[in-house]
């Protein structure tokens, strides 16, 4: 969300794209399917460093599907992989403060909050902060 279009060319759209859809063993992208349906996306990103650790993004587009378990079962589903398959020793997340519902979801999955950095997005009209949440493999293994 921001309050002003963004325009690109068409060769920095295609570029954009190209980067998107190369493979990348650093990353870890899978689909969110349900009821045979498309409904989002989730990835373990940044895998490639000597402290096993990484990033984990999701992102459920279909609003009719919110509230509905979802994005747990995702979320511990990626913590599942990470630390049993991929070996990692530490799992980031970091979603704007007004993103509860990704918040709420995550601390449920054993997410702990570590600190925000100060009015670092643009969203809607105003500065909001990043939330910084992790969870560590002894953490993930307790539960």
């Amino acid at each position: 969300d921001c309050d002003y279009p963004r325009v690109t060319s068409l060769e920095a759209s295609e570029a954009f794209y190209a980067s998107r859809t190369k493979s990348d063993e650093n990353t870890a992208p899978f689909a969110i399917e349900t009821d045979s349906q498309y409904v989002g996306f989730c990835s373990l990103m940044h895998m490639g460093n000597r402290n096993r650790a990484a990033e984990l993004g999701i992102m459920i587009g279909d609003r009719a599907y919110w509230g509905r378990g979802y994005g747990k079962e995702v979320v511990r589903l990626l913590l599942h992989y990470g630390f049993h398959h991929i070996g990692l020793h530490r799992i980031a997340a970091f979603p704007n403060e007004r993103n509860l519902r990704s918040i709420g979801c995550l601390k449920a999955c054993g997410f702990r909050e570590e600190g925000r950095a100060r009015k670092v997005l643009w969203l809607a009209g105003e500065w909001v902060d990043v939330v910084q949440l992790s969870i560590l493999r002894e953490e993930w293994e307790a539960i």
